[in-house]
Order: C-alpha cells, then sequence, then structure tokens
C-alpha cells in the first residue's frame, strides 16, 4: 500500500496549471478531487474547504484559477478545460504511483464553480465522477472562447465574458450550493440554470453568502461529497463474470440481437478508457450481431507491461471470448494508444490463436507506441522508450484497415505500405468528428 503520511501540502509545478497543490490522506485515497480556486486564488476558505475533502479520504489537488487561466489562453482558436482536467488527474495519479487510475470529481469555487460546469457540459459522460459548484455564476470571463462540444454552449456577455447555457441531456451529476444571501451570484438564477440542467441538484445555505468569501458548512459538504462518490463509485470499475479474465477488466457488450456472423470483436481502448468512441463502436458492432470485448488501456496499462505480457493476456481474451460466445473468427480494434500497441500484441500471439484473426482495424495509431504510462515528460524529464509503429504493422499477413482523421498531421496511416494495408480517412481529428457509424463499417469493411 502506498504511503501517504505528509502533515503538510505538497506542491507540484505541472503544464497548463503552473504550481498545484496536494493534499494527501494519511492513508490511500479514495478519491481524487480536483478544486478549482475563485479569481482570488487559493484563498482561506479554498484550503478550509480542500482539508475537509482531505479529511474525508480524498487527494485534493488545489488548483490557482489564475494560473489555469494564463495556461488555457496559451490554446489556439478555443480552449479545452475537460481535457486539461482528465489529464491532470491521470498525471498527478502517475506521479504518486496510485495502484489505479481513480476518475475525479470535480470542485469549484465562484468563478470556478462555472469551470466545473464547463468541463462537465463538454465532456464525455465518462469522465469525471461528478462535479460540485461553490458559488456558481453562470458566466465565465476568459480571453479565450471555451470550445463548444458536447452540450456546452455560450453567449457574449461582454468583453471577455460568455454567459453559459443549462444543458438539459448533461448525463454527469452535478451539484450546485448557493449561499442565499450571495449578491455577486443571486440564488434565484444559479437554482433556474441548475433546474434547467440534466443530473443537477441545488443545495440552499440560507445564512451563507454575504461576504465574498464564504465556506460550506461541514454538514451540507459531507451531504453532497456522499452523493457525488458513494452512488457512481461502484461502477468505476466494469468486471467480466468470467473467472480467467477478470483481472482484466474486460467490458462485454453481447451482440443485440442472433446473428449468423461468426465472428466477435476485441476493442483496445485509447488512454481514456472506455469512453464515447469505444462504447459507441462496440453498440454499433452488438446492432450488427458481433459481441465485442471492450479492453481498457488506461486500466491494463497503468502498471507498465512487455509486449509479450500483453500478447499473453490478448490470447486469454480472445480463447476465452470465443468459447463464450461461440464464435471462431475474431476481429482486432485498437484506438489511439491501443491501435499503437495492438500490432506488437498479434505479431507475438501463438500461432494457433493468430489464425483466428479475421480482420485488423487500426483507429488513429500515432507513429510510436508505449507499453505504459509515464510523467516524466509531462513534467519535463525524459521520454519513455517508444517502438516505432509502422514497421510492425507491415509484418502483419492479416487485413488491415488504418483509419485517420482529417487534419491528424502524427498519423501512421499515410506511411504504411502493403498489398494487405488500406488506408481511409473518416470524419475530422482524432475523434473522426463524431462519426462512430461510419468506424463500424469500415471495421466490417461494408465500405
Amino acid at each position: 500500500m502506498i504511503g501517504f503520511v505528509l502533515t503538510v501540502a505538497a506542491t507540484l509545478t505541472v503544464p497548463t496549471f503552473g504550481k498545484v497543490v496536494l493534499y494527501q490522506p494519511s492513508a490511500a485515497p479514495s478519491e481524487v478531487v480536483l478544486f478549482i480556486s475563485g479569481d482570488r486564488g487559493v484563498t482561506p476558505a479554498i484550503i478550509a474547504i480542500a482539508e475537509q475533502l482531505r479529511d474525508r479520504g480524498a487527494l485534493v489537488v488545489g488548483i490557482d484559477l489564475r494560473s489555469l487561466k494564463r495556461g488555457l489562453e496559451e490554446s489556439e482558436g478555443c480552449t479545452y478545460p475537460a481535457g486539461d482536467f482528465e489529464e491532470l488527474a491521470r498525471n498527478i495519479q502517475l506521479h504518486l504511483k496510485l495502484p489505479a487510475y481513480k476518475r475525479p470529481l470535480l470542485v469549484g469555487y465562484q468563478s470556478g464553480a462555472a469551470l466545473v460546469y464547463a468541463a462537465l457540459a463538454s465532456a464525455p459522460a465518462e469522465t469525471f465522477i461528478g462535479g460540485l459548484s461553490i458559488g456558481f455564476c453562470p458566466t465565465f470571463a476568459l480571453r479565450l472562447r471555451l470550445c463548444e462540444f458536447r452540450g456546452l454552449k455560450t453567449k457574449p456577455a461582454g468583453k471577455w465574458k460568455y454567459a453559459l447555457e443549462p444543458y438539459p441531456a448533461l448525463k454527469i451529476p452535478w451539484i450546485v450550493v448557493q449561499g442565499e444571501n450571495n449578491r455577486a451570484c443571486p440564488p434565484a438564477s444559479a437554482r433556474a440554470f441548475a433546474a434547467a440542467t440534466g443530473s443537477a441538484r441545488f443545495i440552499s445555505l440560507p445564512a451563507a453568502g454575504r461576504r465574498g468569501a464564504w465556506t460550506i458548512p461541514a454538514a451540507q459538504l459531507d451531504d453532497a461529497y456522499r452523493s457525488l462518490t458513494t452512488v457512481l463509485r461502484p461502477a468505476e470499475t466494469p468486471r467480466s463474470p468470467i473467472p480467467d479474465t477478470s483481472d482484466l477488466s474486460l467490458i462485454e457488450v453481447p451482440a443485440a440481437a442472433p446473428s449468423t456472423r461468426d465472428v466477435m470483436a476485441v476493442l483496445l481502448t485509447g488512454d481514456g478508457g472506455w469512453a464515447e468512441l469505444d462504447k459507441s463502436v462496440a453498440a454499433g458492432l452488438a446492432a450488427a450481431g458481433v459481441p465485442t470485448a471492450g479492453w481498457s488501456s488506461l486500466r491494463y496499462f497503468w502498471s507498465p507491461k512487455t509486449p509479450e505480457q500483453a500478447a499473453a493476456d490478448l490470447a486469454r481474451v480472445i480463447g476465452r471470448y470465443t468459447s463464450a460466445w461461440n464464435k471462431r473468427r475474431v476481429i482486432l480494434i485498437g484506438y489511439s494508444f491501443g491501435a499503437e500497441v495492438l500490432p506488437f500484441l498479434i505479431t507475438r500471439l501463438p500461432p494457433d490463436v493468430r489464425q483466428r484473426v479475421a480482420d485488423v482495424t487500426l483507429l488513429g495509431p500515432g507513429p510510436t507506441a508505449s507499453f505504459e504510462f509515464h510523467v516524466a515528460e509531462w513534467l519535463g524529464g525524459s521520454k519513455a522508450t517508444a517502438y516505432r509503429t509502422v514497421p510492425e504493422i507491415e509484418k502483419l499477413s492479416l487485413p488491415v484497415t488504418c483509419v485517420q482523421g482529417e487534419g491528424e498531421s502524427d498519423s501512421a496511416c499515410p506511411s504504411l505500405k502493403g498489398p494487405n494495408i488500406r488506408t481511409i480517412t473518416i470524419g475530422d481529428g482524432h475523434h473522426f468528428g463524431g462519426e462512430y457509424q461510419r468506424l463500424v463499417d469500415v471495421i466490417l469493411r461494408r465500405r
């Protein structure tokens, strides 16, 4: 077990965020909280709440909104803070050597409360376990506009200021805590905003908010924190009921209806884990009668693996599910990180397992692969050992489809050569413009 025994907060300087403060519990953390301050930075009120959360077992990462804004404004076009928060959570946990990744809970104070909502509304539903906004105003000031992904919509509200709009279909739980005496952010406005937002709950504090700096009483903090963590955490680690692969955190997506197709699929995810693209592709395959075993790269490669070890585990997955689903052949699919490592696994499969592979689809592979998540480069250190993907892909004698998005500058697809390899461009960027059904059609060679 990891020992978290610091009695004072530690600090770490990281890209985009500048200096962050780590409030570490005395035991291994039960949750990971990213706490975004208001415009005044990390004030005594912020510290008091962070310490309360730490005392409840959470690892709290204190973020100074002023430094974060400077980092966000270095982006081009628009900024996507949800992606920065996810990267921060993953790299902090790797840096501290937590045994498994925990999706973070976002907490924000005043202006940070608005940024919490913006992150939730723009992120895939599985990115964060929830959000807590303390002293919420539905506006946010930034020199660069927020990227309007998914349900995030904004309107200009002055120079470098944007009004946020409610997202009725929000799936990530969000709690707003508002002082009834909050003159800067009137409770009626916050209450109406929460009422118009999906998965939202409003908590009123009758005696709070008269002054600029106020905190949330322990009872209400406990209530909000428990409701955001204890309800959702059991679903955090999907488990296969099959005993000999239960250590791999597989996600089973059975065929939606009986099918004459004698094939199943294994989908090795990107570094975000079982996310929107993976779920959509698996659902599309299931609808076409192809059952899929989803395999989270984020969980599996959280601890370093060798190509040989990963290949042996892939052989286990193929053997077990071809038997369980009564299929003779398998389609192997990798996305991003998963697409980069997958060729190295295939070339190391035992011959009797490799002959079961009918087709290979690589979605968005880059030029190099790594068999572990690492933070050295993120913190300014040396790069991890990388394997070149193109030569390994070209070793495959199987039918291979390499899919890239329009405008991807570091895709391995254009460099591939071979009569068994085809390259296809779909949608825009690394997420293929959300054209997931087209990906399914390509995987099934309908296109």
